[in-house]
């Protein structure tokens, strides 16, 4: 009698063990499926602002983020500035605005999924050395969501 219940004990600890495992999974991709963020399928960098003079000879580094919301198109519908207004944020909500999305990989034709997701655009603007080597600036697309402009200063050395 006591074999059938431990071996009853057993069975249900490893049904119950089964089942948690399967709700963390299914849990977990669920979560994931949610923080995925729309696919990328047009990125647009943004202008360089008029610097003054001062400003245009000093070296320096500054991150503009934009949080964008979609719409069923991919169409960037709002736009919010999450980092303190600069010179540099109206170039870069400008160009937040111009971003075209779809759906992330494997969610299907359907536009409600992609209606009202979010992403966090981040534009690096920044201002190099005068000499620094002309390969090592530029503006690039660093998937999923940043933009980086890299260009030297107008001081000369």
């Amino acid at each position: 009698m006591p074999n059938r219940k431990v071996q009853f004990l057993r069975a249900l600890q490893i049904r119950t063990t089964l089942l948690l495992l399967v709700a963390t999974v299914l849990l977990g991709t669920t979560l994931w499926a949610q923080q995925a963020g729309p696919d990328v399928v047009y990125a647009v960098a943004p202008d360089w602002p008029t610097l003054d003079k001062q400003k245009a000879e000093q070296p320096h580094k500054e991150v503009v983020l934009v949080k964008i919301e979609v719409d069923g198109f991919g169409n960037v519908v709002d736009r919010k500035l999450l980092t303190p207004r600069s010179i540099y944020s109206n170039s870069a909500e400008h160009a937040a605005s111009l971003w075209k999305f779809g759906e992330p990989v494997g969610s299907g034709p359907n536009p409600a999924k992609l209606n009202g997701m979010t992403a966090t655009l981040k534009f690096t603007f920044e201002l190099l050395p005068p000499g620094t080597p002309i390969d090592e600036t530029g503006t690039a697309f660093i998937p999923p969501y940043e933009v980086s402009l890299r260009r030297v200063t107008n001081r000369q050395p």
